[in-house]
């Protein structure tokens, strides 16, 4: 939102003169209140940090555009070197119980691996595990909360950018990984240059402007950098991409 407010976009948060070191003064809660009090201020084209899984009030919201990802849209692929796992082998999961390291070996999954939920935001619940009573014991904790578990060796994800006369597929690696786990939150904040090594995405846009943020660069953020464009430059492409939620909010 600052990086907005600097380059003259205008924009509306959540207090009149939001204080720069303040990141809650600079969003609107993913609440239905929250959202209300965004329309009350004349907010237009709403921004979510977050997929509109059905039960999200953007859903049934009365706004003109939206940026985020409908769920329907949000499936995961079948790939290679990965297993789902569940309380019962239901949708072709693997049951947990029966799971053992010939299962893994004959997917072409060694240890150390990670587990991680289905669906979720960010890094949020994904785990490296480095022996099969880790991978049980976090896989157990997840499925006590209705998740949907896959099992793999690596975390790969893919950035998409606009499409362009540039190569969109720049290769990112995060260092300072916390218990091999690109962090969910600043637990443990990057300390030097990223560099380009894997094909990534990450659903927040993160970036740095704001003062004491300086570092703070998500992965399609450093994309963005591999094509010669500065943070705003991505902020304005993906503004772009806004679409009208009314061809999409439920039927209440």
């Amino acid at each position: 939102m600052y990086a907005l407010k600097s380059n003259n976009i205008p924009i509306i948060t959540l207090v009149d003169n939001p204080r720069l070191s303040f990141n809650m003064d600079w969003v609107f809660p993913d609440t239905e209140e929250g959202i209300d009090a965004a329309l009350a201020k004349g907010a237009k084209t709403l921004w979510a940090n977050t997929i509109l899984f059905d039960a999200h009030p953007l859903n049934y919201m009365n706004l003109e555009k939206i940026l985020s990802l409908l769920a329907t849209l949000h499936q995961k692929c079948k790939i290679p070197h990965a297993i789902l796992i569940g309380n019962t082998t239901c949708n072709g999961a693997y049951e947990l119980n029966s799971i053992t390291l010939d299962t893994l070996y004959k997917n072409n999954i060694r240890l150390p691996a990670v587990v991680k939920p289905i669906r979720g935001r960010r890094s949020q619940g994904v785990k490296k595990v480095n022996t099969m009573e880790q991978l049980k014991e976090h896989a157990k904790n997840l499925l006590s909360s209705g998740a949907v578990i896959d099992g793999q060796r690596e975390e790969i994800t893919v950035t998409v950018m606009p499409p362009g006369m540039y190569d969109i597929n720049f290769k990112i690696k995060r260092f300072n990984h916390h218990d091999g786990i690109a962090p969910y939150s600043d637990i443990c904040s990057p300390e030097k240059q990223f560099a380009l090594f894997e094909i990534n995405m990450k659903p927040n846009m993160t970036g740095s402007g704001r003062p004491g943020r300086n570092m703070h660069s998500s992965l399609s953020c450093i994309s963005a950098h591999g094509i010669g464009w500065t943070y705003p430059d991505l902020l304005r492409a993906t503004l772009c991409q806004a679409w009208p939620i009314k061809k999409f909010i439920k039927k209440i």
